[in-house]
């Protein structure tokens, strides 16, 4: 049994997601699993936090998820390779999976080599995000600001075994206060090297099968978005 959903009217999935977030139970349930491919079709999955969902003004049907990462890892040049990618969210409050498969942009800063490609090209919800004028760098610095200060350090410091001869025994900071208001050179280099390496991860999904594993036998629901933007809401049958 298949339905519908309008163009414009938000799809039933993102609508019940949002109300499982809101619940106590799961407020501290912001991790999930993100999947990309390299070059040589070989899968890689790491944890990831949530930070939030976008959408185009005028366009509740197209949510965008945002995620923050370091431009030097390993990710952000197997999304630049393919950026087919896929993330798994188990809420444990609520007893329920999300499963969302989509296209993925990563957005570094823009005096980055690849801002420009980066900002090119880009799938339905994103490219009208663009042209609306959405700023991309705003929301770039706010996800960095709005990290715990040992998190910005992470991106200040060098990726792990990836330290040069001159790096190594370098006493690294452990924690970068936000740059506002602060006085001390040394704070506003590292807040400097971290912001350097801070992008935004932006996922578009185009599939999701939403599971709820409190009923028995599970209950699982597919969503497609079409090429008009429509959602179709499949039941999937044990």
């Amino acid at each position: 049994m298949s339905q519908t959903i309008e163009v414009s009217s938000p799809p039933k999935w993102i609508d019940t997601l949002q109300k499982a977030l809101s619940l106590p139970e799961n407020k501290s349930q912001v991790l999930y699993q993100l999947a990309t491919v390299d070059a040589k079709n070989v899968p890689h999955v790491r944890t990831v936090a949530h930070r939030g969902i976008l959408y185009p003004a005028g366009a509740p049907h197209l949510p965008v998820f945002v995620l923050s990462t370091d431009i030097r890892t390993d990710k952000v040049a197997q999304a630049r390779e393919n950026d087919r990618v896929e993330f798994a969210w188990f809420l444990a409050g609520t007893q329920e999976q999300y499963r969302v498969a989509g296209r993925v942009r990563v957005i570094p800063g823009p005096t980055h080599p690849f801002y420009e490609d980066a900002v090119a090209d880009l799938p339905p919800a994103l490219r009208m995000m663009n042209v609306q004028g959405y700023d991309w760098e705003k929301k770039r610095v706010e996800g960095y600001a709005e990290m715990e200060g040992g998190m910005r350090a992470h991106y200040c410091s060098p990726l792990a075994g990836e330290e040069t001869d001159e790096e190594k025994g370098v006493k690294w900071p452990t924690s970068v206060p936000k740059v506002a208001g602060v006085e001390d050179e040394e704070d506003k280099r590292n807040w400097e090297r971290g912001l350097t390496n801070v992008s935004l991860v932006l996922i578009e999904p185009e599939e999701v099968i939403h599971v709820v594993h409190s009923s028995w036998p599970n209950k699982k629901t597919k969503f497609i978005r079409s090429e008009s933007g429509e959602w179709e809401e499949k039941i999937i049958e044990a």
